[in-house]
């Protein structure tokens, strides 16, 4: 999945204007199209949060998130400074994760509710599975060993 996906992208990437190309922006859909595809099954680019394109929006978050490994305040003051959101930015942070969270709660949800409904001797022999999928067959094969969604959303936050 990952190298056919690479492939299409570059595919489509070739046939651009390399003058007008926004490598970032092309570097960040493909590796959500990725994330998306490996995670959910379908592409992330699809998605906006708060009006806004969910890939940017991520990626931005996880920029912000990995600028705390250089903050000052925060090697000061420690993680529970950040979650009580001391300082403005760290509160945006917050916000930002809470939100993100509750976006992606949802898709979790609706892709279960879907899961639940489909044919699973199909689901069983599907060769190549996302990890909602490996998820969900977990919660009918081993019911007490699944993970609870909370916990796949922490998985997939850091993942």
């Amino acid at each position: 999945m990952i190298i056919k996906t690479t492939e299409e992208f570059l595919e489509n990437f070739k046939k651009q204007d390399m003058n007008n190309i926004a490598l970032k922006a092309e570097v960040q859909l493909l590796l959500g199209t990725i994330i998306g595809k490996s995670f959910i099954g379908e592409e992330f680019g699809k998605y906006t949060l708060n009006g806004k394109p969910v890939v940017p929006f991520i990626a931005d978050l996880v920029k912000r998130v990995g600028c705390l490994l250089t903050d000052k305040a925060y090697h000061l003051l420690g993680v529970r400074f950040v979650k009580l959101g001391v300082l403005k930015r760290w509160r945006d942070i917050n916000r930002d994760t809470k939100e993100f969270k509750t976006f992606f709660r949802k898709i979790v949800e609706e892709k279960f509710t879907s899961l639940q409904n489909a044919d699973q001797e199909q689901l069983q022999k599907k060769p190549n599975k996302c990890m909602i999928e490996l998820f969900h067959l977990q919660r009918v094969a081993k019911p007490q060993d699944a993970l609870s969604d909370e916990e796949i959303i922490d998985q997939f936050i850091s993942f």
